[in-house]
């Protein structure tokens, strides 16, 4: 028995079966496994590792500028302009690493279950929508979207409240399109 799938496309597919039925074991390792669980812990340690580096680099830096400022002579007023002008970058860089970190920890936190999820569904062949813990499954994956939108919101929030560049930008936005 053939059909037609999109596109024209034609499937040879048993009457009972087919090709997904026959290898699904297969299929569920591809799906669950490595798109899912993998990429998912993937994405995670490149946002830790990534974060944790940044965060290094910039207290390199700073600690760099406050030695090579040190060794320079300037009279009275220019080491006061100076010293100002370190202060506002040292506090705008610390400003940034803080909501890297917050911004990471609240990716990591929400993303954190779905990972949880997928490789208890792998692990729990009844943890399914066709399986006994139907509702289960069900509330756990609307628990994940509400934890994806409440990452995207938040995110929000973060950059407003803990980015001057940001807020700036978007109040300009906002005066010129309704002021």
């Amino acid at each position: 028995m053939q059909e037609t799938g999109v596109g024209g496309a034609v499937f040879g597919l048993r009457e009972k079966g087919g090709f997904y039925l026959d290898n699904k074991f297969a299929f569920q390792i591809i799906d669950v496994l490595i798109y899912s669980v993998l990429f998912t812990i993937v994405l995670l340690f490149v946002m830790i590792i990534t974060t944790v580096l940044t965060i290094i680099k910039l207290y390199q830096a700073a600690r760099w500028r406050q030695q090579n400022g040190a060794v320079s002579i300037k009279t009275s007023l220019e080491t006061t302009e100076a010293t100002k002008g370190h202060s506002q970058l040292s506090s705008k860089e610390e400003a940034i690493t803080k909501m890297l970190v917050v911004a990471s920890i609240l990716f990591i936190v929400c993303l954190s279950p779905v990972v949880m999820v997928q490789i208890s569904v792998f692990a729990v062949s009844e943890l399914s929508y066709s399986g006994r813990y139907y509702n289960t499954i069900s509330v756990l994956w609307e628990i994940i979207n509400q934890l994806r939108m409440v990452s995207c919101s938040l995110n929000f929030i973060i950059y407003y409240l803990m980015g001057s560049r940001f807020r700036t930008t978007l109040r300009d936005i906002l005066v010129c399109k309704y002021g």
